[in-house]
């Protein structure tokens, strides 16, 4: 067969044991049987594009006739704000918490994070005047108090979700607030609202808000926590007053609980001292983690996992859930705080204890999420064991820049990628090609190149006194060239070389 000028050549290669690190795999489960209501008994719900818990917020507004305690980390919803602005003007007074427009990112993260801010921003600007805000950074919790004071009217939520767009589009739980916790929320609020908050929106000539530094606390007003019976995180840098009762109970949730352990939260600190107990009860008894798709938490994800947790992944959950059992029985926690320093060390955070039916309903969301979560997290696994589609670490662009995000890739079974070519100095010496990394995550590559092969220089001059070798020879300069035309010359000519002419180069012509 006549020798071409050019060949291609193929490889597979076997990528099955190939480690990947960071990542989730496609946990196969079909949410399509774990359908719930928004609306659960009138005491729980959660959120859902129908808007039923904003619904039931409005309706206790239009019916409030005191005032309203409100309190939210970010605010962006039109009928909501309508509603308070209406009980306003009826002569309700309306009292808000919340940060100004300095919004602290270690909070919340999200994509829109900006976006929200700015909705936030406008929202103050434009109540200024009609609702009394006070405003610190640390301000976390999400609860609203409608006529807390009579006890025939008094109605009270506690949200996991800021009161904006994630009433409809995140995980998140709300639930209706008891008698005695409504007391405990108003004791917290009171106390936030003179102890906590450093600011108080005023509103310009111009329409714009200022922050002037707030007044001190009548002083026959009593501004203090003893009697609020609810696991809180209230701790500013304004006052020397600190109570850091919801560290406690989670720690001590987390560490003497026993049974199974679920915990759904939206951020979580890696060294700290909860995220070690939870990574020290995966010893000893089975510990589900539900998160978001966070590469912020990577870390933690990583070695929660190493310990044995097993880690579920559901795109911007936000709620945040601790379940476990005490003495053979269910025992549930509600909070608005994340696992994190900011939040359970400093903060304007509170957890609610659940039982009875308000229990039953957080546990039916929670297994509803455990069983549909779409997503494991692996800190690390071989191609072969993974799953057809994963998510990633990648870096995006959005309207902040370029930040991290986990980004759906698939597994493929082959792959094929194409190798630089490579020139030939002499047939019989193949030179391996320029391995890299395929482009693609695949069991197997097949990697393709071609190969020039050497071509006898135009100048070369035939050896006359060698015509009776059995293939022709040429030479340039010191240099001697061997040339065959068929495949079956280049054994020929790889012995010539070796027995007669050491450092010629085998050619074609």
């Amino acid at each position: 067969m006549a020798l071409q000028k050019t060949i291609v050549k193929e490889r597979i290669h076997d990528n099955s044991s190939e480690t990947l690190q960071d990542v989730w795999i496609s946990s196969k489960r079909s949410t399509s049987d774990f359908n719930l209501t928004e609306s659960m008994d009138d005491s729980v719900w959660i959120a859902g594009k129908n808007g039923e818990f904003r619904d039931i917020v409005i309706k206790h507004i239009k019916e409030s006739e005191e005032f309203i305690c409100f309190s939210t980390f970010l605010f962006g919803d039109e009928l909501i704000e309508k509603a308070l602005l209406d009980a306003s003007d009826r002569g309700v007074r309306v009292y808000m918490l919340c940060p100004s427009e300095k919004i602290d990112k270690d909070f919340e993260d999200e994509e829109d994070i900006d976006e929200r801010a700015e909705e936030h921003k406008e929202f103050l600007d434009r109540v200024g005047g009609r609702i009394l805000i006070r405003s610190a950074e640390h301000l976390h919790s999400k609860f609203i108090l409608i006529d807390p004071k009579s006890q025939e009217k008094r109605v009270g939520f506690l949200s996991t979700a800021n009161f904006n767009r994630a009433l409809y589009g995140n995980p998140e739980i709300m639930i209706r607030l008891e008698s005695g916790e409504i007391d405990s929320l108003f004791i917290q609020f009171i106390h936030g609202f003179w102890e906590q908050a450093q600011s108080e929106h005023m509103k310009t000539e111009e329409g714009r808000g200022r922050f002037p530094a707030v007044s001190k606390p009548p002083e026959d007003l009593n501004t203090g926590m003893s009697s609020c019976d609810l696991p809180v995180t209230v701790k500013s840098p304004r006052s020397k007053y600190e109570n850091l009762s919801l560290h406690e109970k989670v720690l001590n949730f987390i560490t003497s609980t026993d049974g199974a352990l679920t915990i759904s939260t939206y951020g979580i600190e890696n060294d700290y001292d909860v995220t070690k107990g939870i990574s020290e009860m995966a010893k000893t008894r089975e510990v589900t983690l539900l998160a978001p798709l966070k590469p912020v938490n990577a870390e933690s994800y990583a070695n929660l996992c190493k310990a044995g947790v097993t880690v579920l992944g559901i795109d911007r959950l936000h709620a945040k859930v601790l379940i476990g059992e005490s003495d053979g029985e269910k025992i549930g926690l509600l909070m608005t705080a994340n696992l994190q320093p900011k939040g359970l060390d400093t903060g304007y955070e509170t957890g609610i204890l659940l039982k009875e039916n308000r229990l039953m309903k957080v546990l039916q969301i929670i297994e509803n999420w455990k069983q549909s979560a779409p997503w494991v997290y692996k800190d690390s696994i071989k191609i072969g064991k993974a799953t057809e589609d994963i998510l990633v670490r990648g870096e995006i662009t959005t309207a902040r820049g370029k930040t991290q995000r986990y980004i759906v890739e698939k597994i493929l079974d082959l792959s094929e990628e194409n190798l630089p070519g490579i020139k030939q100095l002499s047939i019989e010496i193949e030179p391996e090609p320029q391995q890299k990394n395929s482009s693609a995550l695949s069991r197997k590559v097949k990697y393709r190149w071609i190969i020039e092969r050497p071509i006898l220089p135009k100048d070369a001059q035939r050896i006359e006194e060698d015509k009776e070798e059995p293939l022709p020879l040429f030479k340039k300069g010191n240099q001697v060239f061997i040339v065959v035309t068929e495949e079956n010359d280049i054994p020929k000519a790889i012995e010539l070389k070796r027995t007669k002419y050491k450092g010629a180069r085998i050619v074609i012509q």
